[in-house]
């Protein structure tokens, strides 16, 4: 059996569903209403859903996106939750020594990533915290070209009963006569590659599916390619095997089995790296460049 998590309208489960279907394989999708509880028996770990009920041996293989395991706590006690907590995360554990995709998918701190991206040999822009206008105009000073994104990796926040999308900004030269206060929050300032290209990697084990997005030639998606990622012209690509090799490197310091990979392809013809996202979306990628991701997935849980 293969557990799937997502949500009701995740498009990767659904693919990932069709090729389980039609290889032959049982799978039970969970959602993220839904409620598990564990059990005990003749040395076996039972997993209880309302629907079947299976132990942690007949599971081949997991597929999470975007929800989780919720397992029902019985206790009350706040000594037998804490022990019921173990319980879980053994499970989890064991779990993750089986073939998945997504399931080691804690959070993800960019500054600590950036940090051991370096230490894999990978070019980075360089970038700054900084929370004062003073700080900011020094770096302008520099005359060097910077903009500014996330540090949480968060695309959207709720102002003003609206959901916006959040995307990396280039800073313009007027920046400054637009801030009208000496102290802001703590802000990622990053240093602005021109670039001939953007690259997008999807990274199974120690395969990378990469993908050329050649955002610069609208105004749109020139600082940002999902703002425009429907007219942006795509092909797929093979990264040189120094960047795969420390790309993977990479994931395993994390404790990665796969993840989502953003480089940029410079204007001085190197490759910059710039975020990991550990449960990024893969699909258009696999579409666009007839990788068929999904079937690759479902081949690590037939073998």
């Amino acid at each position: 059996m293969v557990i799937i998590t997502s949500n009701n309208t995740d498009k990767s489960a659904n693919l990932i569903i069709d090729w389980l279907i039609k290889y032959n394989i049982n799978f039970l999708r969970l959602n993220s209403n839904d409620k598990l509880k564990l059990s005990f028996i003749n040395g076996e770990t039972y997993i209880e859903h309302s629907q079947c009920s299976f132990t942690i041996n007949e599971i081949k293989g997991v597929f999470n996106r975007g929800s989780w395991f919720y397992f029902n706590d019985p206790s009350k006690h706040g000594y037998f939750k804490n022990e019921y907590r173990h319980l879980i995360e053994y499970v989890i554990f064991s779990l993750n020594k089986k073939p998945n995709v997504f399931l080691n998918n804690s959070n993800i701190n960019k500054l600590i990533v950036s940090n051991l991206a370096k230490d894999c040999g990978l070019n980075l822009p360089e970038q700054n915290i900084v929370e004062t206008k003073r700080d900011l105009e020094k770096l302008l000073s520099q005359n060097l070209k910077v903009c500014t994104k996330s540090i949480s990796g968060i695309n959207t926040v709720l102002y003003r009963k609206h959901f916006k999308s959040l995307y990396t900004l280039k800073l313009k030269n007027d920046i400054l006569n637009r801030i009208n206060f000496n102290n802001f929050y703590p802000s990622l300032i990053q240093q602005y590659v021109d670039k001939l290209f953007e690259v997008r990697s999807f990274v199974l084990n120690d395969r990378v599916f990469s993908m050329a997005i050649f955002s610069q030639k609208h105004i749109n998606s020139s600082d940002d390619y999902r703002k425009g990622y429907n007219n942006v012209r795509t092909c797929a690509i093979k990264l040189p095997e120094d960047i795969e090799s420390k790309i993977i490197t990479l994931l395993t310091k994390l404790n990665l089995k796969s993840g989502s990979i953003d480089l940029i392809y410079s204007k001085d013809k190197k490759f910059y790296f710039l975020e990991v996202n550990p449960s990024g979306q893969f699909n258009f990628l696999s579409k666009a460049c007839n990788y068929n991701i999904e079937n690759q997935i479902v081949k690590l849980f037939l073998n």
